[in-house]
């Protein structure tokens, strides 16, 4: 009996499914899978693993878009909860690792934070209220005094090495093979700023 190699479907007793690349019996190149569970990953996959860039729904209901090293989130991506709140940034072992943006479902108020394995660091970040015309100074998850508008970009800029957070998207943009869903992102929408 042979090895799956080339192209193909194959769909699971359980009834999960998996269409795109087959290379010595493993998921390889570009693949979509699907479990009834609603798990669904598309994208790369290197030697059955998901490596490179793709995108997930977890049974949850949370997404993930970006990129992936060996079965976990690895480097820039998005992930959108169910309840809509948005982290955009970098990840490390499959956890928010690095500097990104939180932007809040409810409110629409954007923290710009640093995270070490999935926790917010306690380091001084910035909170924009919706309009981004307002910021206060935050430190992990407790909310300090209202600064100004000058002082949170320095702030922004310390923690995303000396870029405003606009120059950051764009380059966890850029990362992206594809164009980010709509609503799929943080917005920022601020002065020079597409995003």
């Amino acid at each position: 009996r042979g090895h799956r190699d080339g192209a193909g479907k194959w769909i699971k007793a359980n009834g999960s499914a998996y269409n795109g690349g087959w290379k010595e019996d493993l998921y390889n190149g570009y693949g979509t899978y699907t479990s009834t569970d609603g798990f669904m990953y598309r994208g790369r996959y290197r030697l059955g693993k998901r490596h490179g860039q793709g995108e997930c729904i977890f049974p949850t209901g949370d997404q993930y878009m970006g990129e992936w090293a060996n079965d976990v989130m690895e480097g820039a991506g998005i992930y959108r909860f169910k309840n809509g709140d948005i982290f955009e940034g970098f990840f490390k072992d499959g956890k928010r690792h690095g500097p990104g943006g939180y932007q809040w479902a409810c409110n629409h108020k954007l923290d710009i934070v640093v995270y070490e394995r999935n926790v917010r660091a306690d380091v001084v970040g910035v909170r924009y209220a919706k309009n981004r015309k307002k910021a206060r100074k935050i430190m992990g998850v407790r909310k300090g005094d209202k600064i100004s508008l000058s002082e949170a970009e320095d702030i922004t800029r310390a923690i995303c090495g000396g870029k405003h957070f606009c120059e950051l998207l764009i380059e966890l943009r850029k990362r992206q093979d594809r164009e980010i869903k709509a609503n799929m992102g943080v917005k920022w929408k601020n002065e020079g700023c597409p995003y």
